[in-house]
């Protein structure tokens, strides 16, 4: 006897749902965020050089600004002078705030790197085909529970079932006296009724 419409849908979703399970997805993504925190390291560190290059400048302005001792007409009035040097400093507080802030998240992510170098050589290290064998029983009661099939622990022949088109659940008891199909039948009527 061919196997119903519905029943050869739930087979094909299961063999569907076998051929997805694919843990070398989530190595490379591991390596993958690895390359990415190497590279946001590095290019934080740039802008920190890069900023205390600024403030260097910016500080080389200022005490060059002070030693002027005197000011030939070409320069700029004492007041634009001064309001020079406060938005300069105001500059070399910023840069430097920036540049303690920068340096924070470099720790931070310098931290994390190395935990995930850690974690990254754990799982290398790691036999994950040697160590783990698929267990069919398992994954069989992972997708009948997902269908809506949930067997009742402690006790032998009763299952839960969620019916697919109201979403109630109906008790379903194993009868060892009616055929195979019998029971086959009526989990199915079950999981699909309107009672």
């Amino acid at each position: 006897m061919a196997p119903s419409a519905s029943v050869q849908e739930h087979i094909d979703v299961i063999s569907q749902v076998i051929s997805l399970v694919d843990y070398h997805a989530d190595l490379k993504t591991v390596k993958s965020a690895t390359e990415r925190m190497k590279t946001r390291q590095a290019a934080r560190e740039r802008e920190s050089d890069e900023n205390r290059s600024a403030l260097r400048t910016l500080s080389r302005q200022l005490e060059s600004s002070r030693a002027a001792a005197t000011r030939p007409s070409s320069v700029p009035s004492q007041q634009a002078h001064s309001e020079s040097l406060i938005a300069a400093d105001a500059t070399k507080f910023q840069l430097a705030k920036s540049i303690k802030d920068e340096e924070g998240n470099v720790a931070q992510k310098e931290a994390e790197v190395e935990r995930l170098k850690e974690e990254l050589g754990k799982l290398e290290a790691w036999d994950v085909e040697g160590e783990w064998e698929v267990d069919s029983y398992a994954m069989r009661l992972k997708v009948m529970h997902d269908l809506g099939f949930e067997f009742v622990p402690g006790t032998e022949g009763r299952m839960l079932i969620r019916s697919d088109i109201d979403k109630t659940v109906h008790s379903f008891d194993y009868d060892p006296n009616a055929s195979r199909v019998a029971n086959v039948n009526e989990i199915w009527r079950l999981a699909g009724s309107h009672l």
